[in-house]
């Protein structure tokens, strides 16, 4: 079999051991550490990371974009300056 068939990608694939829910609750869960997460579901932390930073299942939409590091939203808008006249 080739390495890449286009079509081929997410839960599509044959060896898929995640599905496209399972990507979004992994994204959106940011109270565990990779490593709870990927010995939950059978998966390598490093997956973990990937799926959290966008580099992989990059074909599902991100609602919020992740921080891997900190397993938080990263800011959408920096910071308002404050305009207190000082």
């Amino acid at each position: 079999m080739p390495k890449f068939v286009k079509g081929m990608c997410g839960e599509k694939h044959p060896r898929a051991k995640l599905d496209n829910q399972t990507v979004q609750l992994i994204r959106a869960e940011t109270t565990r550490s990779a490593q709870e997460i990927a010995e939950y579901f059978g998966i390598h932390r490093q997956t973990v990371w990937d799926i959290r930073s966008g580099k992989s299942w990059k074909h599902l939409p991100v609602e919020t974009p992740i921080d891997p590091r900190t397993g938080k939203p990263y800011p959408t808008q920096p910071a308002p300056a404050s305009d207190d006249g000082a």
